[in-house]
């Protein structure tokens, strides 16, 4: 009993603390100084709210390459139009609850 309580909680839980504060590590890197660590953490809280560790991953990358959206956007793969639903409501609830820099 005890081994399925540990691979159940290592399945739940190691994904996302390998994975943690993934955005909020984007944002402190490229906000061009102007980003404080408040307004990256909420905007982690944001994250893990609204995206998947997944979604977090590419959220990053997108933070990190300002080319990457637009490659998202046009792309015609339907999970990348459904991460870009997803972002959009993460966006969204990062510019109503986040203070702005």
């Amino acid at each position: 009993m005890t081994k399925y309580v540990m691979s159940v909680f290592v399945a739940l839980f190691v994904p996302h603390v390998l994975c943690a504060e993934v955005v909020k590590n984007a944002c402190l890197s490229v906000e061009r100084k102007r980003a404080d660590l408040d307004t990256c953490k909420c905007i982690q809280v944001a994250a893990d709210a609204t995206l998947t560790v997944s979604d977090q991953k590419l959220a990053a990358s997108m933070i990190l390459n300002p080319e990457k959206p637009q490659e998202i956007r046009s792309s015609s793969r339907r999970s990348m139009e459904q991460f870009w639903e997803r972002y959009v409501n993460f966006g969204e609830l990062a510019e109503a609850y986040c203070p702005k820099s």
